[in-house]
């Protein structure tokens, strides 16, 4: 969707998920992990470091959930950040209806990347 096929969510396994050293919440249809949201927290600061959603599950609010249960995880932190491809629209739509705003853009790799963030309210 965004031109590079190297995204680490698109080849890694659950198992290789589960490793990573991040907080991992996911999402299970029928006992199979159908989406996950990854991310670290450092001086209050939330780092999406990834949102992947099984291909077969789109468009079905998974990935509306994982940021509502991270938001609920996360409560208190300063801000949230998160990075997509310029051309992943679902996913930009997704963060801009949930209140994120363009942070920054860059081209890494020959995709527009855009750098998302939300600061707190209240």
């Amino acid at each position: 969707m965004i031109g590079f096929e190297g995204m680490p969510g698109l080849t890694e396994s659950e198992d290789e998920v589960r490793a990573l050293d991040l907080t991992v919440l996911g999402v299970r249809d029928g006992g199979m992990l159908v989406g996950a949201i990854g991310y670290v927290v450092e001086d209050g600061v939330v780092d999406i470091d990834r949102v992947v959603v099984d291909p077969p599950h789109f468009r079905r609010g998974i990935g509306r959930a994982l940021l509502e249960a991270l938001d609920a995880a996360t409560a208190g932190a300063i801000r949230t950040e998160v990075m997509t491809g310029a051309r992943n629209l679902p996913a930009v739509d997704l963060y801009r209806a949930l209140g994120f705003t363009v942070a920054s853009t860059e081209r890494s790799q020959g995709v527009d990347i855009v750098r998302f963030r939300r600061d707190q309210v209240g």
